[in-house]
């Protein structure tokens, strides 16, 4: 910790397995971003895997970027570590570039944060475990280490006890909502430890665009994949039923390359009509299909912990049709209407009625836009994280003071 006049200032070290163009990274993207601005922030530096080693220096010098070798984790964060002093260091995600990392701050006594990444509700064991199966299967939230062991297997159950251990000896973990602390909490994992930030957005980017045209008939589905536990089953059975009413509907599914076979088998099966299948596209070009777009439509099946997606969809004025899942009914308060998770027939249901009612649609429009910027500022989740920061860095000057005298 240390002084800048009369401010106390604070360098941060924020760990993930990559850097890509995905929702969960652009939002640590976002946060940094929004950190760097802050007098009490000295510097943030941000580390990730990539093909090579490579450092970089935004933002005056207060923002740094280091790709590196996954096999190199230990060594480039012990070099970090020693040479820019850092008071604090954050885990996104629970993959080995940032585990490591962390194990090595804890062992130093630097206090360490976890941010936890969606997918440990799918599974508290492994990264993505049966996730495949959602569709088809129960999600499991039991800690069953014969069962745990079966499921994933012996090398990967050996790998993620690790991992567990080192993220539960955090000092702080973040969730988004009461809901996940409380799943958590169920299968004690750093019980007392949890603490509830709302998500953000860059609401920089996502915001309305008045010049481009609404289509009062285009539905938007835009997950980031076809996987069946992100619920594009389930929308592809209710727009079925759309297009029987509202034949001059169209329906805009964006996605990768996984179950992009299944989802479009589904769609010739059910004789689908104005369904447009198509890849991941950059952010600005997302903004404008949002925009355009009536209803944008998140059908998840799984615990979900934010949903980026509805979030970004009401910041540029698009409301949204939700399943009631995970943090969602704790988190969507203005701008949508939600439905049972895997009812394609309630889904229909609602996706017509907003579809046939501008005014609705438009009322919906205007309230979550003005309940995003209000609840989902980037400005706000920096304001909590530097809160918390300073708490963990007042805790650990005063251990390291009590140790002293009692040496």
């Amino acid at each position: 910790m240390e002084k800048r006049g009369d401010v106390v200032i604070l360098n941060i070290l924020v760990q993930n397995p990559f850097m890509r163009s995905g929702g969960a990274e652009n939002r640590i993207r976002t946060l940094l971003q929004a950190l760097v601005k802050r007098p009490d922030i000295d510097e943030v530096h941000f580390m990730f895997s990539g093909p090579e080693a490579h450092h970089q220096v935004e933002a005056g010098g207060k923002f740094h970027y280091w790709q590196i070798r996954k096999n190199h984790t230990k060594s480039v964060t012990e070099n970090i570590l020693r040479d820019y002093d850092i008071d604090v260091v954050q885990l996104h995600n629970n993959q080995i570039i940032g585990v490591e990392g962390i194990k090595l701050a804890q062992e130093k006594g630097i206090p360490t944060v976890w941010l936890m990444h969606d997918f440990w509700c799918v599974c508290h064991q492994r990264f993505l475990t049966k996730v495949w199966e959602a569709d088809f299967t129960d999600l499991c939230y039991e800690i069953n280490p014969q069962k745990c062991l079966d499921c994933v297997g012996a090398y990967n159950y050996l790998c993620t006890k690790r991992e567990r251990e080192v993220v539960q000896n955090c000092d702080v973990g973040i969730v988004p909502s009461e809901r996940i602390r409380n799943i958590f909490y169920n299968v004690d994992f750093m019980k007392d430890k949890m603490i509830i930030v709302k998500p953000w957005i860059d609401l920089s980017l996502f915001k309305p665009i008045p010049e481009k045209a609404k289509k009062p008939y285009q539905v938007l589905y835009a997950s980031g994949n076809f996987i069946p536990h992100k619920g594009i089953n389930v929308l592809l059975r209710a727009w079925e039923l759309v297009n029987r009413r509202l034949p001059e509907a169209n329906l805009i599914a964006i996605g990768d390359q996984r179950s992009l076979r299944e989802t479009v088998d589904l769609s010739k099966k059910l004789k689908l009509q104005n369904i447009n299948l198509i890849q991941r596209v950059e952010q600005d070009k997302l903004k404008e299909i949002y925009y355009e777009s009536a209803l944008t439509i998140f059908p998840s099946i799984w615990e979900e912990t934010i949903g980026l997606v509805w979030i970004e969809s009401l910041a540029v004025g698009t409301p949204v049709i939700c399943s009631a899942t995970g943090s969602i009914p704790e988190l969507l308060k203005e701008g949508g209407e939600m439905f049972e998770p895997r009812n394609h027939v309630e889904l229909a249901s609602t996706i017509l009625d907003l579809l046939l009612s501008p005014s609705k649609r438009a009322k919906l429009a205007v309230a979550g836009n003005r309940y995003v910027h209000s609840e989902f500022r980037p400005e706000r989740a920096a304001d909590d994280f530097t809160k918390i920061y300073y708490r963990l860095e007042g805790e650990n000057y005063e251990k390291n003071i009590k140790e002293k005298i009692e040496e």
